[in-house]
């Protein structure tokens, strides 16, 4: 395993860690707290106009999140300032950045996790979908909690059904091949720019899917440098 992350704030970028605790939810802490726009702004923006706008925010935590604790995090916004999650003036600081009524959310329970809590890719997915259309086809393009190093074309797919074990115990069961979105294509500071071809790209040569969706068996720590092995099929 090559990389672990953790994205504080749903569809803001996040943090590598080199540490994380797996929970039944997830990596604790991420995408605890969401962005909710109002009904106004949920009316007259597109998705793709917002996300984009929101891709450009970065999200730190100030200190570890525990089970049952969520700390605040604090959040860069593309002019370069940083507020805090729990400071009042959250919500007219996001909005005025963002041009539109938003509020910032927070749940201790239930992440903000638009299917499974885990979302794996291996490098040889993405080493493969480069050699095959020459794009830019990064891990931060598709917010991946866990980065594994492999080899064989679109390996994770092979997996769906199967058990993973990480390191000493974290056991994730591979739920199904993760479909992707218009999210795939934003340009991502500082380096990551637009590209739609990526999305058109994925659906010509693997049905529009690419990684795959985890839910939790074994709870614990994970590492990068870990081994990670299919245990059950």
């Amino acid at each position: 395993m090559v990389g672990v992350f953790r994205y504080p704030v749903k569809t803001m970028l996040g943090e590598g860690l080199q540490r994380a605790y797996v929970g039944e939810n997830g990596i604790i802490g991420d995408r605890a707290y969401a962005v909710e726009f109002d009904d106004e702004a949920i009316g007259r923006v597109k998705n793709r106009v917002k996300y984009a706008k929101l891709i450009r925010f970065r999200a730190r935590y100030v200190e570890e999140p525990e089970e049952g604790y969520i700390p605040p995090a604090v959040i860069k916004t593309p002019s370069g300032e940083e507020i805090r999650t729990d400071n009042p003036g959250i919500n007219g600081l996001l909005s005025r950045e963002l041009g539109m009524g938003v509020s910032l959310v927070k749940s201790l329970q239930t992440p903000f996790h638009d299917s499974h809590p885990i979302h794996l890719i291996t490098t040889a997915t993405l080493e493969y979908m480069r050699s095959k259309t020459g794009q830019d086809f990064t891990y931060r393009r598709f917010r991946p909690n866990i980065l594994v190093e492999a080899r064989g074309g679109l390996v994770e797919d092979r997996w769906v059904g199967a058990t993973l074990m990480i390191g000493d115990g974290v056991m994730l069961s591979v739920r199904k091949r993760c479909r992707r979105c218009f999210f795939t294509t934003l340009a991502q500071p500082p380096d990551i720019p637009e590209n739609k071809n990526i999305l058109k790209f994925v659906e010509e040569f693997n049905e529009g899917m690419l990684g795959v969706n985890c839910s939790v068996a074994g709870r614990g720590f994970i590492r990068v440098g870990d081994e990670v092995r299919v245990v059950n099929r």
